[in-house]
């Protein structure tokens, strides 16, 4: 048996998950949930709900023939809506161009220009998929797509090699 007590959030996933086996359920009125049968194995237990960060335990779970308990007493940390994941972009052409036009398409667009020293920085980039292009009088465009989310660095650097258009 595994109980789980989200500090009074109801209806939370609860996803227990060995290589073998995966058991679900939903925390109930008071942030509670038992796990009754568990197979042994070493597992690792998540709980999720919308609008609140992820909480996984830290430790592996590792469960033997017999009786187990595990009690794990989490608080979700709610994901505030006035301060969305976001980041800072930090531009730099090589070689280094003034006036070159940077611009993210995604589900928000953002632009900026390069300063004398090639550099451009745009503030409060919302995690997605966006389309990177940059334009420059004598140079070819160029374009890529970039994956902006929470495994990047904050501030995240980006070079742009922009190619002499002959």
């Amino acid at each position: 048996m595994s109980k789980v007590n989200t500090k009074m959030i109801p209806d939370c996933d609860v996803i227990l998950k060995s290589s073998d086996d995966t058991l679900t359920g939903k925390t109930d009125e008071n942030g509670f949930f038992v796990f009754d049968t568990v197979k042994p194995g070493s597992y690792t237990l998540t709980i999720t709900k919308e609008g609140y960060e992820d909480y996984v335990y830290p430790e592996t779970i590792d469960v033997s023939q017999g009786n187990f308990e595990v009690v794990c007493n989490c608080a979700l940390e709610p994901i505030s809506e006035i301060d969305e994941p976001n980041i800072t972009i930090n531009f730099v052409t090589n070689p280094i161009v003034k006036n070159a036009a940077i611009t993210l398409k995604g589900d928000a667009e953002y632009s900026a220009v390069t300063n004398d020293k090639g550099k451009a920085t745009i503030s409060q980039v919302l995690y997605d998929t966006y389309a990177l292009t940059c334009s420059a009088e004598g140079y070819k465009n160029y374009s890529t797509s970039i994956l902006v989310n929470k495994s990047n660095n904050n501030p995240r650097s980006i070079e742009i090699g922009l190619d002499v258009d002959e």
